[in-house]
């Protein structure tokens, strides 16, 4: 049978909030680094609340800026128990309300 074959993977989706809000280089050197070793046409997608402002220090500009290091974006849908999935895909009407 030999060794497991290596799989490929269609794209990676970074969720990087946590780790680098705050840290505009710290970002940029662990993209720039990412990008060298999966390839200038490997598919990098960004995971974030479709909200900038839930994380008004995340470097947004080094993920998704001119450089396209991330060719993708992806939103973060969170919900709490008990409420359905469906809910969370319907979008409320009109602006959003912030407090």
């Amino acid at each position: 049978m030999g060794p497991p074959r290596p799989q490929r993977r269609d794209c990676l989706v970074l969720d990087v909030e946590g780790q680098y809000e705050g840290k505009y280089a710290q970002a940029s050197y662990y993209m720039s680094s990412l990008r060298s070793i999966v390839g200038a046409d490997y598919p990098l997608g960004l995971a974030s609340f479709p909200y900038v402002d839930y994380h008004p220090a995340l470097p947004y500009s080094v993920f998704l800026g001119p450089a396209e290091l991330c060719t993708r974006a992806a939103a973060v849908l969170e919900w709490t128990f008990g409420i359905h999935v469906d809910t969370g895909y319907r979008a409320p009407p009109g602006p959003r309300k912030t407090e």
